[in-house]
């Protein structure tokens, strides 16, 4: 059987590896799309790490006790608020910025990040540099 020689084997491997790529990121992109977030999901009370707490009420209000909204340096403790407003999901937009639960609160808008721990829905919030700053993780 004529297999086409080293130059059509070389070809189908480089093809074969173009096609493998391409599925490998595909799936990694499908991966890391984070799950929808439904307004069921957020209603409720949630407590912090930090010792902060949000309640979320179906009418679109939330209030919150102890939230830290800013560092005077890295080893102090952060100043915080309580406060009450309302609240949105916002959904994200390709390229700009992940899904966040927005609390409008009277003078700021605060986003907090979904993460998904195990199937169980929690909300992050940090204050400061991401990476060497204050982070609170909200759980029911």
């Amino acid at each position: 059987m004529f297999d086409g020689g080293p130059a059509v084997r070389g070809g189908r491997l480089v093809r074969l590896a173009a096609a493998v790529a391409c599925l490998a990121l595909a799936s990694a992109c499908a991966q890391s799309a984070p799950p929808r977030v439904t307004e069921r999901q957020v209603i409720g009370g949630w407590r912090a790490s930090c010792g902060a707490t949000i309640e979320i009420a179906a009418d679109r209000t939330f209030r919150f006790t102890g939230f830290p909204i800013r560092l005077a340096s890295r080893e102090a403790e952060p100043e915080r608020t309580s406060g009450r407003g309302t609240w949105s999901l916002y959904p994200g937009r390709k390229g700009v910025a992940p899904p966040t639960l927005d609390l409008d609160g009277e003078r700021s808008l605060y986003s907090l990040d979904y993460v998904h721990d195990g199937g169980k829905l929690k909300l992050h919030w940090s204050v400061g540099d991401p990476d060497e700053g204050f982070h609170c993780t909200f759980a029911r």
